[in-house]
């Protein structure tokens, strides 16, 4: 689960936004009570703890590879596909330069280098900003961002 620059959960998001026909089952070495919620919201089959692996790992890969949940705590492929596919569709697309200035805030940018980057004033950077916010339904750059690395939006 834990990856280093990214989170295990994104990217089981991201793959079962664009794929029902794989099962995904996540493994950690810390406490499956730490990463439940995260996995079954991003759509896996089954979380593991590392220690029972020699006991579980054979059962729940054989469910898992056929799309099935490891428990009734987890959707089957098909179904979270679905519902994962329906959510990230109803988040408005972003403008090429909507993403590239998001992007530059990622990096770590300040507004004023990115106005002068992009050869635009600040002023126009903040609009820009503003119509990532309504679009996206949230409150500030920190929330845009969130919600883009978590629907693979930049």
């Amino acid at each position: 689960m834990a990856l280093g620059d990214i989170n295990g959960d994104i990217v089981c998001r991201r793959i079962r936004q664009k794929t029902g026909s794989i099962g995904l089952l996540c493994i950690t070495a810390y406490s499956t009570e730490r990463y439940e919620n995260d996995v079954i919201s991003a759509g896996a089959q089954g979380l593991l703890a590392k220690e029972s692996l020699t006991q579980q790992l054979l059962p729940a890969l054989d469910q898992v590879s056929q799309g099935k949940p490891i428990d009734n705590r987890f959707l089957d492929s098909v179904t979270a596909h679905r519902l994962l596919s329906r959510e990230s569709a109803s988040i408005p697309a972003l403008s090429n330069q909507e993403r590239d200035i998001l992007n530059r805030y990622k990096r770590g940018q300040t507004t004023m280098g990115i106005a002068e980057d992009l050869g635009i004033s600040h002023n126009t950077v903040f609009t820009h900003v503003h119509r990532i916010l309504r679009k996206l339904k949230v409150n500030n750059r920190n929330e845009a961002l969130t919600l883009c690395d978590k629907y693979d939006l930049l």
